[in-house]
């Protein structure tokens, strides 16, 4: 529910989406945020969702600083419970017998417990930060987000072998959650020159951190913690001789360290199975 921070979004179709990076072969969905100098004052949204329960606030603030420069800043959160059962129905598209000897009917909902439908990790909550300075063709910000989603229950959790992995005798209440959460900081640099009328050369360094958890009883420690620091550089030149002409080329570096422990979300060591 947090988009105040986004100004529009482009739909970069062909080839040409490959100017974003070597992975953007077919199309690109490019994300703008807002700057100083799209957006200037204070505001304030407050957000409430029923039925698929959230609660949100954004607080976002923008300030020109000059015809070219300005400051945006901007902070989300969301309490998001989801949806409880009566409104988001669980159903099985095969009859079996579940755990406890419950019958599940192919087609209707179980009258089993089960998780709210799109509730946060951890029962915590969302956040999104974003802070942006603009002046000319420089750009600097710094992006923070943190969010997650517990998993319905998989026929294999709720029924005993052998349909499912359960072990024979096991309650619904001692089922473990299935869930996984992320957390992402990014800071990036970002310059344009302009040497000539119909060139361009834009110049990029960035630093990104994500760090994801997912608990699961698949693996034996009973959750996969897995982070990764990338550093990225590029120097791209667009060169536009005419209307219906133009070239790119330009030069990449990515360093990626994996294996790290978590900094926080709470700090369970690296873990990543064979």
């Amino acid at each position: 529910p947090m988009l105040g921070d986004i100004h529009h979004i482009d739909f970069v179709r062909g080839p040409g989406s490959t100017t974003y990076g070597p992975g953007a072969i077919s199309g690109v969905v490019n994300i703008v945020t807002h700057n100083g100098l799209t957006f200037q004052g204070t505001d304030a949204t407050v957000r409430q969702g029923f039925l698929e329960y959230f609660t949100s606030v954004e607080v976002r603030h923008g300030v020109k600083i000059s015809d070219d420069s300005g400051l945006f800043l901007y902070y989300g959160y969301a309490d998001y419970p989801g949806a409880p059962q009566e409104f988001s129905p669980y159903v099985f598209g095969r009859s079996f017998t579940a755990l406890e000897g419950v019958p599940v009917v192919a087609g209707e909902p179980v009258t089993f417990d089960i998780p709210n439908d799109h509730r946060t990790y951890r029962s915590s909550g969302r956040h999104k930060m974003h802070a942006q300075y603009t002046k000319g063709n420089f750009d600097a910000w710094l992006r923070y987000t943190r969010s997650g989603e517990q998993e319905e229950f998989r026929r294999d959790f709720v029924t005993s072998p052998p349909l499912g992995t359960t072990p024979v005798g096991t309650a619904f209440a001692d089922l473990a959650t299935e869930e996984a959460g992320y957390q992402q900081l990014t800071a990036y640099l970002g310059y344009r020159l302009e040497p000539a009328e119909c060139l361009n050369i834009d110049l990029a360094l960035s630093y990104d951190m994500y760090d994801l958890e997912r608990l699961t009883r698949e693996v034996p420690s009973g959750y996969i913690a897995h982070r990764e620091d990338e550093w990225f550089g590029r120097i791209l030149a667009r060169w536009d001789p005419f209307e219906r002409h133009s070239l790119a080329f330009g030069w990449e570096y990515s360093h990626e360290d994996f294996g790290l422990d978590s900094p926080g979300f709470p700090h369970l060591p690296a873990y990543t199975p064979r």
